[in-house]
């Protein structure tokens, strides 16, 4: 199913504590660094992502309010969390100036443990038993952690999170007619029935729509080519859209999100380093999922507390 109606949804202008449309989006600032990016979010609300700089950067796992850090020196120089299952397992990566594509590895309790080389995992199932993503050099894959198997998709540039029905989002290349050129569009794919369907938000051709992040209802998160710039979006599985941006000629990205419709994502500032946020419903859940969202806004309630705190303590010492 292709979607191209983005004329009829306008973009929503980003900023900390706002309400817009369907969604509040608050800068996250649990994280002490000048550049941080959110990737994945579970229905625990428990979220994963990385900061430092161009030098170091290390990974991060917020879980019931705190923070915990993976870095070791001896793997790598820039480590990301990318996803997190809800049992807790996160998708990390470790690489170095050295080595670009590293290594890719599962980090459970503070343990970690080596997944493969040549990888570029982005997602796993809620369960943790799958994990999505692409390899160096082209083509996308699926492993399964408990057989230890990859299934490969040549057909895909990348596959970047599943659900718990097994179906995984991403994004492939396709023909612009006429043109000899290519363009990049979002998909689904369904592995268990084989069922395929492709999105297109962005206009100009060759431009690029890509699929980031699935919840089990099939809602999608992603971004799209806009004026040359990368827009996020939000789409519900009933094609409804709502597109983010942080500012004219902002790049925005949506990464992840769960299954009470809570984003994650982030966007560029002006100096050029990452500013994650988190995208909060404004709408009143159905009673299923409202534990979940819940769940979803404790940490930025504790935070926010830390950060009054942290103002007070500031202004005595004024």
């Amino acid at each position: 199913m292709l979607f191209t109606r983005l004329a009829a949804f306008p973009l929503l202008t980003l900023a900390a504590s706002s309400a817009f449309a369907a969604y509040q989006v608050t800068d996250f600032k649990g994280v002490a660094a000048d550049d941080v990016s959110l990737y994945g979010i579970n229905d625990r609300g428990d979220m994963v992502g990385s900061a430092g700089d161009s030098s170091s950067r290390y990974a991060f796992v917020v879980l019931d309010g705190a923070v915990e850090t993976i870095f070791d020196a001896s793997l790598g120089s820039s480590f990301t969390a990318w996803a997190i299952s809800n049992t807790g397992v996160v998708v990390v990566t470790a690489a170095s100036e050295s080595d670009p594509v590293g290594s890719s590895y599962l980090w459970e309790k503070g343990k970690l443990t080596f997944l493969g080389v040549g990888l570029y995992p982005r997602g796993i199932s809620p369960d943790g038993r799958y994990v999505t993503g692409g390899r160096d050099g082209g083509g996308a894959f699926v492993y399964d952690t408990v057989t230890s198997a990859y299934l490969s998709f040549d057909g895909y540039s990348f596959l970047a999170d599943i659900n718990s029905s097994g179906v995984v989002v991403g994004n492939r290349r396709a023909d612009v007619p006429g043109s000899g050129h290519t363009k990049v569009v979002g998909t689904t794919l369904n592995l268990h029935t084989g069922e395929a369907r492709d999105y297109q938000l962005h206009v100009d051709d060759p431009g690029q729509t890509a699929l980031r992040g699935i919840n089990d209802q099939g809602d999608v998160v992603g971004r799209f080519t806009s004026g040359g710039q990368l827009v996020g979006f939000y789409m519900s599985a009933a094609g409804d859209v709502e597109t983010f941006q942080a500012g004219p000629g902002v790049d925005t990205f949506l990464s992840g999100l769960n299954n009470a419709g809570v984003i994650v994502g982030s966007y560029l500032t002006a100096d050029g380093n990452s500013q994650a946020f988190i995208a909060m419903p404004s709408a009143v859940p159905e009673p299923g999922v409202a534990g979940m969202l819940v769940a979803g806004l404790g940490f930025v309630g504790w935070w926010r507390r830390r950060q009054l705190t942290s103002t007070c303590a500031a202004t005595r010492r004024q």
